[in-house]
C-alpha cells in the first residue's frame, strides 16, 4: 500500500502541467519507510558483524552522495536518473544556489559597492552583493537599471517575467560570468544598460508601457543644472504593446505654472526601425533629444513623457498614467539663465524690455495664446505684474484679464541681468462676456502698488462670438431707467406719436451693461389700457436669446427689438407702455428706479386716447 501511494501520487503530480519538484515531497516519508523496511528486512537475517557492515555502507554511500553534492544540497539529483542536466528538463530547479558566487564575482569589481545589479531573485542575491540589488520581477525597467543583470536558471525555465528582457540583453550584452553547478547553468551575469531612470507599472494595456529613459549625452540634467539653450540628448525605453509606429514618443519640461516649456521627440533605433517586426512584450529603445529654448526662464521643471495617438479624444497619452500616479514627477529638471543678451534691445518699459512687441497672437483651446520675451538690462528690485485689456477703435477697454506675474515661478526682482526671458500667456476666452470682433490687445506692466507702470499696444486680434457695440445710441424716447445692479434702459425707438388701434407696435428698446450679470433674464414690453390691464404684450429674451443678459459685456449697448399687437377696440384714456425685465423660473421681476421713483418696471410711453 505504500508503493501503491508513491506511484500513485507521482503519477498524478506529474500529469499537472505546472511541475516543481517541491510538489512531490509527500512521497518521501514513504519512500523512508520502504527503506527502513529494506535496511529491517536485510539487518535481520545476519549476524551482527553483517548488520554492522550494511549499516557502515549505508552511511558511507549516503554521506559521499551528501560531501559531493556540498555546498548545495539542493542541486543533487539523482545520477541514476540522469541528475541535475535531466532534472533541469523535466522540473524547474534552482533555489538561489550560485547567487552567492554570481554576487562574489561582483564584488571583485573595482568601486563594486558603487555598481548596480538587477536580479530577478533578488531576495537572496542581495545579502551577498557589496552595491545595490534592483529587483525586479515583471518590472523590465527594473531590469535595464542595472549596470549588470543576472539571470537564473528558474527564472529562464519559467519565461519570467517573459522571454523578451533575455532577448534584449542576451542580443545586446554577452555574459560575463556563468555559475555552473553539476553541469547545469545557474546563474549568467551580464553587463546591462545601466539606465539612468526606471518607473514601474507605467502602462496603457494594449498600447505601450513606459520603462525608462537616460541621458546619454553631454549636457545631461543628471550632472546638475543645464543651461537654456542647451539640447540634451536622450534615450527612451518602452514595452510594445500594440503601439502605432506612426504615434511617436514626446518628452516635455512642464514649468510649475503647468506650461510646455520645452518638448522633443524620439524615434526607434535603427535596429527597431522596421515596425512590422515589432513583438508584443518587446522592448523597443528610441533616441532623440529635448531642445531648450534660450530663453527658457531659469527653475526646477519636471520631465513628462507621453506620445501621440489616436486612440483617446485629447490626441495623446502622458506618463504618469492615471492609474499608477507617482509621489514625484518623473524627474526634476534645473535649468540654469541662457546667455545674456545685448542690454539695449527691445522696447523700454520702465525698468524692463520687451523684445516682442509684436507677439503671434494664436486662438487655440479657446484662449489667446502667445509669448511675450522680456529682458532685465540691470537687476531690478521691482516685482511687476502684467494685465491685458482688449481696446476698442476708441481706444476704450472693453475687457481686462486679471494680473499676474509676468513669469509665475520666477519673479522679476530674481531675473538674471541681460537675459532674455519668456513668459507664456493663455488668456481664456470662455467667459460668456468676453466680447467677439475686432479689438487691439493692450499689454500693462503694473509696479507693486498696481499702478500702471508702462503700456504698450501689442497688436490686432479677431475674436470669435457675438460682436458687440459700445457705441451710445441716440434713441429717439431717452430713458434713465436702473434694472437691478447692473442693467441700465437708455432709451427707445419706433415708438408711434399717436397709438393707432389694430397695428403692430415696433420697438426698440437700448439697454446698456452697466456691471457684470450673472443671471440671464426675459424681456417684457407691455401696452397697458387705462384701468391696468394688459392689452397687448411680448416677453422674449433680449435679442430673441442671442444676447442673454449673462453673457453682457461690462459697457455694452444691445438694441433690442420687439413688436406688440395693438388691438382694434381702444376705448378712451391714457395708456402706458411698460418694459422690464423678469426670472423666467419665478416670474419675479427686477426692481426698476425711474425719475426716483420705484417699481418693477419702466414707463416708456403714454398716449391718450380720445
Amino acid at each position: 500500500w505504500v508503493a501503491a501511494f508513491i506511484f500513485f501520487f507521482m503519477v498524478m503530480m506529474t500529469l499537472g502541467e505546472k511541475k516543481q519538484d517541491r510538489y512531490i515531497l509527500p512521497v518521501y516519508p514513504m519512500l523512508d519507510v520502504v527503506a527502513a523496511a529494506g535496511l529491517w528486512h536485510f539487518a535481520r537475517r545476519g549476524s551482527a558483524r553483517r548488520q554492522t557492515g550494511l549499516l557502515a555502507a549505508v552511511l558511507v554511500v549516503n554521506g559521499a552522495l551528501a560531501v559531493w553534492s556540498l555546498p548545495y544540497t539542493f542541486a543533487w539529483y539523482n545520477p541514476l536518473l540522469g541528475g541535475a542536466k535531466v532534472a533541469a528538463q523535466t522540473v524547474t530547479i534552482g533555489w538561489g544556489e550560485g547567487l552567492n558566487e554570481a554576487a562574489a564575482y561582483l564584488n571583485k569589481k573595482p568601486d563594486a559597492a558603487h555598481l548596480k545589479a538587477s536580479s530577478w531573485y533578488g531576495s537572496t542575491f542581495a545579502p551577498y552583493f557589496r552595491g545595490e540589488t534592483i529587483r525586479y520581477s515583471d518590472q523590465k525597467g527594473n531590469a535595464l537599471a542595472g549596470n549588470y543583470i543576472v539571470f537564473y536558471v528558474n527564472q529562464l525555465q519559467r519565461h519570467y517575467p517573459d522571454d523578451e528582457i533575455w532577448r534584449y540583453i542576451n542580443d545586446h550584452f554577452s555574459p560575463e560570468k556563468i555559475i555552473r553547478i553539476n553541469g547545469v547553468d545557474y546563474a549568467r551575469v551580464f553587463p546591462a544598460p545601466g539606465i539612468g531612470h526606471y518607473v514601474e507599472d507605467q502602462k496603457y494595456s494594449g498600447i505601450a508601457g513606459l520603462l525608462g529613459w537616460d541621458w546619454p549625452g553631454s549636457p545631461s540634467p543628471d550632472g546638475g543644472p543645464v543651461q537654456a539653450g542647451a539640447t540634451l540628448p536622450l534615450s527612451l525605453f518602452w514595452e510594445n504593446l500594440g503601439k502605432q509606429p506612426d504615434e511617436p514618443f514626446f518628452v516635455r519640461l512642464i514649468g510649475a505654472d503647468g506650461d510646455v516649456w520645452a518638448e522633443g521627440t524620439t524615434a526607434p533605433t535603427a535596429e527597431f526601425a522596421d515596425a512590422g517586426l515589432w513583438r508584443p512584450g518587446q522592448i523597443i529603445e528610441e533616441r532623440g533629444a529635448l531642445p531648450l529654448p534660450a530663453d527658457t526662464p531659469p527653475g526646477d521643471y519636471s520631465l513628462q513623457i507621453g506620445f501621440y495617438t489616436q486612440a483617446v479624444p485629447q490626441g495623446e497619452l502622458t506618463f504618469p498614467t492615471a492609474n499608477a500616479p507617482l509621489n514625484a514627477p518623473l524627474q526634476t529638471i534645473a535649468v540654469r539663465a541662457g546667455a545674456a543678451s545685448a542690454a539695449e534691445a527691445g522696447l523700454p518699459l520702465d525698468n524692463l524690455r520687451l523684445l516682442t512687441p509684436a507677439p503671434d497672437i494664436k486662438i487655440q483651446a479657446g484662449a489667446l495664446n502667445f509669448d511675450v520675451r522680456w529682458l532685465a538690462p540691470q537687476k531690478t528690485a521691482r516685482v511687476y505684474q502684467a494685465e491685458f485689456a482688449l481696446l476698442d477703435e476708441t481706444g476704450a477697454a472693453r475687457w481686462t484679464w486679471p494680473a499676474r506675474p509676468l513669469i509665475p515661478f520666477l519673479p522679476t526682482d530674481a531675473w538674471p541681468a541681460g537675459v532674455a526671458l519668456c513668459s507664456r500667456w493663455h488668456l481664456p476666452l470662455t467667459d460668456p462676456r468676453a466680447p467677439g470682433g475686432a479689438f487691439q490687445l493692450q499689454l500693462r506692466l503694473l509696479d507693486e502698488t498696481g499702478a500702471i507702470a508702462a503700456e504698450q499696444t501689442l497688436g490686432a486680434v479677431m475674436l470669435p462670438g457675438r460682436v458687440r457695440n459700445f457705441a451710445l445710441p441716440q434713441p429717439e424716447i431717452p430713458l434713465d431707467a436702473a434694472l437691478g445692479p447692473g442693467i441700465a434702459l437708455l432709451g427707445a425707438d419706433g415708438v408711434l406719436s399717436q397709438l393707432t388701434p389694430a397695428i403692430n407696435l415696433p420697438l426698440t428698446l437700448y439697454w446698456r451693461a452697466v456691471a457684470p450679470v450673472e443671471d440671464n433674464f426675459t424681456v417684457f414690453a407691455q401696452l397697458l389700457a387705462p384701468d391696468g390691464t394688459v392689452i397687448a404684450q411680448q416677453d422674449a429674451p433680449p435679442l430673441a436669446g442671442n444676447a442673454p443678459t449673462g453673457a453682457w459685456t461690462p459697457g455694452e449697448i444691445i438694441a433690442d427689438a420687439h413688436t406688440l399687437p395693438v388691438p382694434a377696440n381702444l376705448p378712451p384714456g391714457e395708456y402706458r407702455l411698460i418694459t422690464g425685465m423678469y426670472f423666467w423660473e419665478t416670474g419675479r421681476r427686477l426692481p426698476v428706479a425711474q425719475n426716483g421713483a420705484q417699481a418693477d418696471f419702466a414707463v416708456v410711453a403714454t398716449w391718450n386716447q380720445p
